[in-house]
């Protein structure tokens, strides 16, 4: 290499280039006899010159030697595959999807016995989704895109207790997108507009399609000749919107009262609850909806103490007419006449009795007998209600156990909230409250996630150690990562408030009362919670 540096630099200075030029090396192809050596002249070479050729250089390049050049390596021949290849001609793709390839590990996983048995679900994730027909026009991919994402993943932030979480979202994507009248456009609208908040979070494109529903719903509510469809649509649009409200930051601005207050007045006034009675299902799950959200409003507004909501909400708003809140005393007793068939509505019924037998209490509606009384008796019901544990039809065994323990949840949270509630009789059995604590904090440990505030309300009060303390905290952390629900950091706030009272009253012999605690801890809020 010395040598070679040496002779390039020597003849450098005489204006030759170390090497000839790849055109000259490549004589032959270019029909120039071998005995025509290179002159290596710079910057080109004049043999090219003269032969009319254009000169290639002499700068250094990748080469491959010629088959017949003895320098060439010899490469061995691959020697054949043991298993026997098919014919080229013999192979063809397979127009097969991802479900369809998930669905052939599942089933060849299998027992090869036949076992035909009722106990053996399908998975939910191995279950076709529904085509559903929709119109090109007026929305183009993007919002077809967001559709799509509402029914697959932004629905499960609805806020929707027991089987509506499932009946609800198919029943709006079948129903909002088959006509284009004002009330079938507010419901797509405010399903746009959910899907793009949980999707990219608070932006224009949320807000553009909030307005824009906001639009289509007051001129549906001038309509006198309002169908039992278009009715529902509009009771589903107002509890979409609500829960964009109480999604859109960590301390709502409590503009979700307003949605809400607004879809249990369409159901007052179309009367849904009379459908109800007639069988139609998918208008239960929606009442109960409804009425989910307006039993935990309630609880919100009796311990949120700022004064007279109606006269604050108007002046915040600018409402030209009285607010109807869902605690008018004569719903509550409406708002419990929705189908018990299902053990989720039953158990919001047993919440409604315990909520509202505390309200009245506090009103002088019920004397201390009475509501001893009526706290007892529904302590015994909460208590029997049924749990089932199979599976339900078309869900997965999954899924069915994290709502037979949610649904257990709150059916814990029911008799920890009655037993505190009451300074009298039922205080006295401090082995119960102990055995529904230690029952609750298992499932807390146990499950992955809980999208339902108000249950895991009443139990975090209960963490009284520190390792259920993080248990509790370790389920607000998860529940946010997996399911994308909205910023709980006002709501663990508010938990750890409760906490810090409960500690700072430790070393004395009086406690502060239970309802004044969570009062206090509530009213921290500047704006009404939601615990939905």
């Amino acid at each position: 290499m010395a040598a070679q540096a040496l002779t390039n630099s020597s003849t450098a200075h005489l204006g030759l280039a170390g090497k000839g030029c790849w055109t000259c090396k490549g004589a032959p192809h270019h029909h120039v006899t071998l005995s025509v050596r290179c002159d290596r002249k710079l910057p080109t070479c004049h043999n090219c010159a003269r032969t009319q050729q254009q000169c290639q250089g002499y700068e250094v390049r990748l080469s491959w030697p010629k088959g017949n050049n003895p320098k060439r390596a010899v490469v061995c021949v691959p020697v054949a595959t043991r298993h026997n290849t098919r014919n080229h001609r013999n192979l063809h793709f397979v127009n097969t999807s991802c479900l369809d390839m998930a669905l052939y590990g599942y089933l060849s996983g299998l027992p090869q016995s036949v076992d035909i048995s009722r106990a053996r679900v399908q998975p939910k994730d191995l279950v076709r989704p529904v085509s559903t027909v929709w119109k090109a026009s007026p929305h183009g991919a993007e919002e077809s895109e967001l559709f799509r994402y509402f029914n697959d993943i932004a629905s499960s932030s609805l806020g929707i207790f027991g089987p509506g979480l499932t009946s609800i979202p198919d029943w709006l994507m079948a129903t909002a997108l088959s006509h284009n009248s004002p009330p079938y456009q507010a419901a797509q609208y405010s399903l746009l507009a959910v899907s793009s908040l949980h999707r990219y979070g608070l932006q224009r494109q949320a807000a553009q399609y909030k307005i824009a529903a906001i639009r289509a719903l007051g001129e549906s509510t001038t309509r006198t000749d309002l169908t039992f469809s278009e009715a529902s649509l509009l009771v589903a649009t107002c509890m979409l919107l609500c829960s964009f409200e109480i999604h859109t930051i960590s301390e709502t601005t409590g503009s979700w009262l307003i949605y809400l207050c607004g879809a249990g007045k369409i159901v007052k006034t179309m009367n849904l609850e009379s459908y109800s009675e007639r069988g139609e299902p998918v208008n239960v799950d929606l009442l109960a909806w409804v009425h989910y959200h307006g039993i935990l409003a309630e609880f919100s507004i009796f311990h949120w103490r700022h004064g007279v909501i109606e006269s604050l909400y108007g002046k915040e708003f600018g409402l030209d007419k009285p607010l109807v809140l869902p605690c008018d005393k004569s719903r509550r007793v409406r708002q419990l006449h929705f189908s018990t068939a299902h053990q989720s509505h039953a158990i919001l019924c047993l919440l409604a009795e315990a909520c509202y037998s505390l309200y009245e209490y506090q009103e002088l509606v019920l004397t201390s007998d009475e509501y001893y009384s009526k706290l007892s008796d529904l302590r015994r019901r909460t208590e029997t209600i049924h749990m089932p544990l199979q599976p339900k039809d078309g869900s997965s065994a999954d899924e069915s156990l994290h709502l037979t323990e949610t649904n257990s949840l709150l059916q814990l949270a029911i008799l920890i909230f009655m037993h505190r509630i009451t300074e009298g009789p039922l205080q006295r059995d401090p082995d119960g409250l102990a055995a529904w604590q230690d029952r609750a904090f298992t499932i807390i440990r146990r499950i992955n996630t809980c999208r339902h505030l108000f249950p895991l309300f009443i139990i975090g009060i209960e963490a009284q150690t520190d390792e259920r303390r993080a248990d509790f905290l370790n389920l607000i952390k998860r529940t946010e990562q997996k399911t994308n629900v909205r910023n709980l950091d006002t709501f663990q706030d508010t938990i750890v408030g409760i906490w810090n009272q409960e500690d700072l009253g430790a070393d004395e012999s009086w406690g502060i009362s239970y309802t004044h605690k969570i009062s206090g801890v509530i009213s921290s809020s500047k704006f009404l919670p939601s615990l939905a």
